[in-house]
């Protein structure tokens, strides 16, 4: 059995829970994260990179197959950019 958390209707906080199947996390009824039953986290590719408004911000992209964005917010208020592409 999957859980789905969805941003737009989900309030609270789980603090803990047994699941036998995986866990979802959705934003716009799109899945965002997967928690599976290996607890290998699986991030979906997401096409643009967010703004980082805030210092200390770190945010990372898959933005194709082959491709891996990280984002960092400094302290200094200065983002850094790192593309890696993937074997």
């Amino acid at each position: 059995m999957a859980v789905t958390l969805n941003a737009s209707t989900t309030t609270g906080l789980v603090q803990s829970a047994d699941l036998s199947g995986s866990l979802n996390l959705q934003s716009n009824g799109t899945t965002a994260v997967t928690i599976d039953t290996a607890q290998n986290t699986i991030l979906q590719a997401q096409t643009t990179a967010p703004s980082l408004t805030v210092n200390g911000q770190l945010v990372m992209n898959l933005t194709s197959n082959t491709n891996l964005r990280i984002s960092v917010r400094g302290s200094d208020g200065t983002t850094r950019v790192v593309n890696l592409t993937l074997a």
